[in-house]
């Protein structure tokens, strides 16, 4: 296995925790809007999601850090797609 990129949490300082990124086997969603601040860095969304064994990454257009508020009815949506999605 590659070994992994540090990525710290920002609420977390000074924790690496790609080492157990790698272990989830969980699947994940990740959602970001493409007008996220740049300080939360696109590429951070990117190594966490080339780190986890089953996740799925989707940006948003026209959309910042709050999804959820911003286009909450697509939100909505990708959601309840990806639950269905892997539960059948």
């Amino acid at each position: 296995m590659q070994k992994a990129k540090k990525i710290k949490s920002i609420s977390i300082h000074d924790y690496d925790y790609s080492v157990e990124l790698q272990h989830l086997e969980t699947e994940t969603l990740i959602v970001y809007g493409e007008a996220e601040d740049p300080s939360t860095l696109e590429e951070g969304q990117f190594e966490i999601h080339n780190l986890l064994q089953n996740s799925t990454i989707i940006k948003f257009k026209e959309c910042g850090h709050w999804c959820f508020l911003e286009k909450h009815d697509l939100f909505q949506q990708t959601i309840m797609n990806f639950l269905k999605s892997e539960s059948g």
